[in-house]
């Protein structure tokens, strides 16, 4: 016969305290879901809870915790890396508009001088 629990309950006093600390735990890993960790540690631990939970509500929410976690850690760091290349990229856009712009003032005063210099000599 095939084990679903790896610990041994002998009475249902056992049974109701290993229910409460199983609550407790979904509890603080639903409130650390920003904490990083490895998804693939957490998967067999949620498949045994969903194999081994009765009832619809109680297999839906052994798996959505493992998902949120995986999904929040995915989330999170897609919104960082879109947004380091978001402003990285407009820093490099800004900084080349602004040595376009002084390289074409240059440009266009030098080109003023040039020709001002030719009108003196002409005048002369």
């Amino acid at each position: 016969m095939a084990k679903l629990y790896s610990k041994k309950l002998r009475n249902l006093e056992e049974l109701r305290r290993e229910k409460a600390l199983k609550k407790q735990e979904a509890s603080e890993a639903f409130d650390n879901l920003l904490t990083p960790g490895s998804a693939s540690g957490d998967f067999f631990p949620a498949l045994l809870d969903v194999v081994t939970s009765k009832g619809v509500a109680n297999k839906l929410f052994a798996l959505a915790l493992p998902a949120l976690k995986i999904a929040g850690n995915k989330v999170e760091k897609n919104i960082l890396k879109n947004l380091a290349i978001e402003v990285l990229g407009g820093y490099a856009k800004w900084k080349g508009s602004e040595i376009g712009f002084k390289a074409l003032f240059r440009f266009m005063k030098h080109r003023y001088e040039k020709k001002a210099a030719r009108k003196e000599e002409e005048s002369d």
